[in-house]
């Protein structure tokens, strides 16, 4: 083998070594901040989609109150303008510390958001949040398996809890989790910024 034979093969071998390592970067395309309960985690991530350009769907999940006093938990689509909220209920207040989930609203509302999401093509699909509400809706488990598994990045929030559906994301190799604490939440913004637009990038690779 020539000098020029033998450098040009040494050439191919670190490509070949910096693709696999970009491979390696690629599978990391769905993005869960994670921490405890009303630490900031919706907060960090509707500044990111504030500062994040292109076309972006989902859904989010909001507080119902009725006289100040928290009845619920709904789910909103990101581009939904004028929604029924009681058609959209995914937990009842039945006392404290004590909700009743509505499986049904996951496996037909939620399913139907992201169906959209797929069939749109959009460049971001956010999933605000996933918890333990819809441990018994499976469709809806699917329809969010069947998400992280597409081309189109993720970027939501996962609850700390102890639960099969959420471990299974938890565990995913293209999932990447942030935690978010009551140290690190003002100053994560721009990592959390530049972890998107990297996953976004990814896509149109």
């Amino acid at each position: 083998m020539s000098e020029e034979d033998f450098f040009a093969a040494e050439r191919c071998m670190n490509f070949i070594g910096s693709l696999k390592f970009c491979l390696r970067v690629i599978k990391i395309k769905n993005i869960f901040l994670t921490g405890q309960i009303r630490i900031g985690k919706s907060t960090l991530l509707n500044h990111t989609l504030e500062k994040i350009n292109g076309k972006i769907d989902g859904f989010r999940t909001l507080r119902y109150y009725e006289e100040n006093e928290l009845k619920g938990f709904y789910m909103k689509g990101l581009c939904e303008q004028n929604q029924s909220k009681e058609l959209a209920f995914i937990g009842h207040c039945l006392g404290e510390n004590q909700l009743r989930a509505v499986s049904k609203t996951f496996d037909t509302y939620g399913v139907e958001i992201l169906n959209n999401c797929l069939n749109k093509k959009v460049d971001l699909i956010v999933m605000d949040e996933l918890g333990f509400l819809e441990r018994n809706a499976k469709l809806f488990q699917n329809k969010v398996w069947e998400a992280l598994d597409s081309h189109i990045p993720v970027f939501g929030v996962l609850k700390q809890k102890d639960a099969s559906f959420l471990q299974s994301i938890r565990n995913r190799k293209d999932v990447e989790l942030v935690l978010v604490t009551l140290e690190n939440r003002n100053v994560m913004f721009e990592t959390i910024m530049n972890k998107v637009r990297k996953a976004m990038m990814i896509k149109k690779v």
